[in-house]
């Protein structure tokens, strides 16, 4: 059974997909589908992404040339190169 997660766009947040009446979960759940409704960092429920988050590397925001290219930001994940064709 395929599993169905709800991530809203734009500044939207979980909520979006539970409107009374018109719940898609709702709908979901009575097909018996599982599914999940998350709320982006910073809408809704959750928190947003902090210090903390920064300091482990794991929010990489660029604002100049990359350490690796010198001519702007890198889109090649670590340990690829830009030649690999999956």
């Amino acid at each position: 059974m395929p599993l169905l997660v709800c991530l809203p766009g734009g500044g939207y947040n979980a909520s979006y997909f539970d409107v009374p009446g018109y719940s898609l979960v709702d709908a979901a759940r009575r097909e018996g589908f599982p599914v999940v409704s998350l709320d982006r960092p910073g809408y809704g429920g959750s928190t947003r992404w902090g210090a903390r988050f920064r300091s482990a590397g794991m929010l990489r925001c660029s604002r100049g040339p990359s350490p690796n290219s010198g001519t702007g930001t890198s889109r090649t994940p670590p340990g690829s190169s830009s030649s690999d064709t999956r």
